[in-house]
């Protein structure tokens, strides 16, 4: 059921939804509209249009489809970021089977990333969180993210790490604490710790001063 008090903590918000489908933009305009979230809902059905907007507007919640012909939205999530503004992205993917495309959009932090397959309920829930600064994954990209980690692990380098364990011990021997890099990679600070324990488990180092200094003698990082 749609929460009337969070909906008017969201309202003077705008919205720009883009699809090459006039249709399908129509269709989640209807939808949209009737939650009440944005103030102002626009649609763009090419890609140059987009990127228009997205340069000139100040601050928006886009709602991307996750390609464009051959232009992946990993592509276009990074134009719209090069602009400048701080603009939300929102990424709608037409499948999760692909784990290159997911990693490499997962990699440009969207402030939001959904699924056709999502219910109205969970779209609703995504476009609400992003509205109020928060970042939202749904159930099934989630989903994905696991089975993504789990084939990393098969094809993990010789020190055993995945590039998702190596990214965070970059981090953590850079300083940064597990809530800020929890901050920074779109994931939960238990996620971090979890990641965390494994790489000390797996190169038999027990605290951070040693996470550092194995992070540089490996040039992961700089002195």
């Amino acid at each position: 059921m749609i929460d009337s008090r969070k909906i008017r903590e969201t309202g003077g918000e705008s919205l720009l939804i883009a699809d090459p489908n006039p249709f399908v933009c129509e269709a989640i305009r209807a939808l949209v509209k009737e939650w009440g979230l944005f103030e102002q809902i626009d649609v763009a059905h090419g890609l140059p249009r987009v990127l228009q907007i997205a340069r000139e507007a100040s601050e928006t919640v886009l709602l991307l489809v996750d390609r464009w012909g051959s232009t992946a939205s990993s592509d276009i999530v990074e134009q719209i970021k090069a602009f400048g503004a701080p603009h939300r992205i929102v990424v709608l993917l037409t499948d999760v089977d692909d784990p290159s495309s997911v990693s490499s959009l997962l990699s440009k932090h969207p402030a939001g990333v959904i699924t056709r397959a999502d219910s109205p309920h969970v779209i609703y829930r995504c476009l609400h969180s992003v509205c109020l600064g928060a970042t939202y994954r749904s159930e099934l990209v989630t989903n994905a993210v696991q089975n993504i980690e789990q084939l990393q692990e098969s094809r993990a380098g010789e020190d055993g790490l995945t590039n998702r364990q190596r990214e965070v011990l970059c981090l953590l021997a850079e300083g940064f604490s597990v809530k800020e890099i929890a901050s920074m990679m779109h994931l939960s600070a238990k996620s971090v710790d979890s990641h965390k324990y494994r790489i000390m488990k797996k190169l038999k180092l027990n605290d951070r001063v040693r996470l550092a200094r194995y992070a540089i003698r490996e040039g992961l990082i700089e002195a």
